[in-house]
């Protein structure tokens, strides 16, 4: 297949003509740039047949795009903003196995013909199916990628900045991982001017995280990061090929399996918090539970380990109390996490009752996650039935 890539290159001008005389040529540029990200983010080729020349900078199927589909990203060889583009097969199976798209390799240049496409504000070049004469047409071998671009996080913090950087490999410098275990296994870091995901789109990362291999470092590390921009749910991510393209260049304690009981108290009943911490370039000095009753001020409690796992008790409290709590952790080098790792945006945190559990109990959270602070337990609440 290879080598019949390599035929249809020389047949360039044969292959161009039967392309350019239905469809036209863009350049990646043409597709991505939006002239005001402001009031509108969707291609100006959105729904067009075109053809792109591109230089793939990742394996086909490297990304995830779901079972049946096969995805990848190119290059204008330039980098800077508007660059980059997502190929994609939408379907595999069957006769629409055979695109030429499972032959296309990492650092080649080709042409491709597919439709412009919008999902989840992301911009993407579906291939067309059923079609050998759109097969990708290859021009030249191991060409040089460019190099990542550097941004800040808050050039990615939304979608009028971001849009430009849409499947561009970038670089982020000196950020601070803000939650290392945020939802679908996306890490939040700040480098000061604003918040962005870290996020396992590619399979190595996906499969290693999952897999129990790596895990993000801990909260309030100082990292270097570089991955492609991905556009998802009104956000933009950052993701990284490889584990190795996260970089720590400070790595305080690292919390795991916290967890307390009971989670909804008496108010006889003290409530015990336990957490793994560990360190990867050092020891733990000490660990502490800072805890609030009402709003009020915090109070500390030393938290005393046996074999990694730190253990303390916040005293019994009012019947109807709302205490909220975090941890606080130093290592031998003065560096210090949390956990949670931004206590402004989430804590821990439980209410106190003598009696009956009501379905308000079950439901309230004074955090934007929208969890239940029970979840996970098991309960008796009452109610009037609304629906069959």
């Amino acid at each position: 297949m290879r080598k019949m890539l390599m035929v249809l290159a020389l047949m360039l001008p044969v292959a161009l003509m039967a392309q350019t005389a239905v469809y036209d040529t863009v350049s990646i540029h043409d597709i991505q740039f939006v002239p005001d990200t402001a009031s509108a983010e969707s291609s100006p080729l959105l729904g067009d047949t075109v053809v792109v020349r591109g230089i793939a900078v990742s394996k086909v199927k490297e990304i995830w795009a779901g079972a049946t589909r096969w995805a990848f990203l190119i290059t204008d060889g330039v980098g800077g903003p508007w660059s980059g583009l997502e190929i994609i097969q939408h379907d595999t199976t069957g006769d629409n196995f055979n695109t030429g798209m499972g032959f296309v390799l990492q650092g080649d240049e080709y042409y491709f013909t597919g439709v412009v496409e919008e999902f989840q504000n992301d911009t993407q070049l579906a291939i067309l199916l059923n079609a050998p004469e759109h097969y990708p047409v290859l021009l030249n071998e191991g060409v040089a990628l460019p190099a990542p671009d550097t941004v800040t996080t808050g050039d990615l913090g939304s979608n009028a900045a971001g849009e430009q950087w849409e499947h561009v490999n970038v670089f982020i410098r000196d950020a601070i991982v803000l939650n290392n275990s945020a939802p679908s296994n996306t890490c939040l870091i700040n480098d000061g001017s604003g918040d962005v995901s870290i996020d396992d789109w590619y399979s190595v990362m996906f499969d290693s995280i999952s897999g129990g291999l790596y895990s993000y470092p801990p909260n309030n590390s100082l990292i270097n990061v570089k991955g492609y921009v991905r556009g998802r749910n009104n956000n933009y991510t950052v993701n990284p090929r490889y584990t190795t393209w996260i970089e720590e260049l400070t790595s305080p304690p690292n919390f795991s399996n916290v967890d307390f009981s009971p989670k909804l108290p008496a108010s006889n009943r003290p409530v015990n918090v336990n957490a793994t911490v560990t360190d990867r370039n050092g020891t733990v000095v000490s660990v502490t539970l800072w805890y609030s009753v009402d709003y009020g001020a915090y109070s500390s409690i030393p938290m005393t380990t046996s074999d990694s796992v730190y253990t303390a008790s916040i005293p019994p409290q009012p019947d109807q109390s709302f205490v909220r709590f975090y941890l606080e952790a130093v290592d031998n080098d003065t560096h210090t996490s949390q956990a949670p790792g931004d206590t402004s945006i989430i804590q821990y945190f439980y209410s106190v009752h003598d009696g009956p559990i009501s379905i308000k109990d079950v439901q309230f959270t004074p955090y934007g996650d929208g969890n239940s602070g029970l979840i996970g337990e098991s309960v008796v609440v009452s109610g009037t039935v609304m629906t069959d």
